[in-house]
């Protein structure tokens, strides 16, 4: 309920000029005062009173990071919640995002319990903001969101998620639309902007290939920015690219696996690293105090030691191209 009050039929009051030093409750509406008159026989105060809906609007940030096998994104909704308390907000959530199973939504780092509603389809057209229509055969689902309390005004609920990508080989480059949560317009909620942060791991390079989204200016060095006037956009069209590896490259890892078995006294770890390579030998650096117990090339056991550094020298076929090669490595740690 909104107050005002009646001008025309206030009597023998008049307004107070500074406001005393009282505490209010967190949503109560701007104080007005008053003082009654000395020359009054009596004073009079008429309010009116009107009942306002809930009302919610949302400053959306975040950040989108490339990696090499994945794109990992984070989310920040900024919610102004005004005029009564929200308990619930439903988010339209990409089925390849919730189908990926690492979707997190949290308030101040206490993970929120969400529910996928049964008519989760209509969250492809009622997206909060002027967003544009989905591509063919693409799906959302309407995820409610339990706030575990009662907010208001300013309430910050930040997404994150890892999406794979696919593996990239040099002087490759390969578009990606990467989904994007949207909060639903069913609790009057609006989106006001949008802004993201793009950047990539070292040796890829990304841009953003959608007009829609337009980049601001940033800090040297600093991630790429990015703002939209469509307030609740539901992708991100981005080109990423894996530069040509240089000539003089000797080795090119391409993927490093570890498994870890924990024992009563110690650890013991294998090691797999895909590497493409011309070279005759590698040299690879072991963890701290590790003891090396065993080796192979491609399959094949060889014999190989750690030296007084804990690096071993691991030895291959010198070819004319290169190729790749699974080099793996027993040892155990303390």
């Amino acid at each position: 309920v909104e107050m005002a009050v009646v001008e025309e039929q206030l009597s023998g009051l008049e307004r107070e000029s500074s406001r005393p030093a009282i505490e209010l409750p967190a949503r109560q509406q701007d104080p007005v005062f008053f003082r009654e008159r000395g020359d009054s026989q009596s004073a009079s105060l008429v309010l009116s009173l009107s009942p306002r809906e809930r009302s919610v609007s949302v400053k959306s940030t975040g950040s989108v990071r490339v990696r090499p096998q994945s794109v990992q994104v984070q989310q920040d909704l900024e919610l102004w919640v005004a005029y009564e308390p929200l308990q619930h907000l439903t988010l339209s959530v990409p089925e390849e995002v919730y189908a990926a199973g690492d979707l997190r939504i949290l308030i101040d780092r206490q993970a929120l319990p969400f529910t996928v509603r049964e008519d989760s389809a209509s969250a492809t057209d009622e997206v909060s903001g002027d967003s544009a229509s989905l591509a063919a055969g693409e799906r959302r689902l309407a995820v409610d969101v339990d706030l575990m309390e009662d907010r208001i005004n300013l309430t910050v609920l930040r997404i994150l998620y890892d999406l794979p990508l696919p593996e990239m080989v040099p002087d490759e480059s390969r578009s990606v639309v990467l989904p994007l949560v949207a909060p639903l317009d069913s609790e009057g909620v609006v989106v006001t902007s949008t802004h993201l942060d793009v950047s990539a791991q070292e040796g890829y390079t990304v841009q953003v290939t959608d007009g829609e989204w337009q980049l601001e200016p940033t800090a040297n060095g600093g991630p790429m920015r990015v703002v939209t006037a469509n307030r609740a956009p539901q992708s991100l069209p981005l080109q990423v690219t894996l530069p040509r590896v240089p000539a003089n490259a000797r080795a090119i890892v391409r993927r490093v696996w570890v498994q870890t078995l924990l024992g009563d006294r110690q650890r013991r770890e294998r090691a797999v690293i895909t590497v493409s390579t011309g070279e005759p030998q590698l040299r690879i650096q072991l963890p701290r105090n590790a003891a090396l117990e065993d080796a192979a090339i491609d399959g094949q056991r060889l014999v190989a030691a750690a030296g007084p550094d804990g690096d071993v020298t691991v030895p291959l076929d010198r070819g004319d191209e290169r190729r790749d090669r699974v080099i793996e490595l027993w040892y155990t740690l303390p």
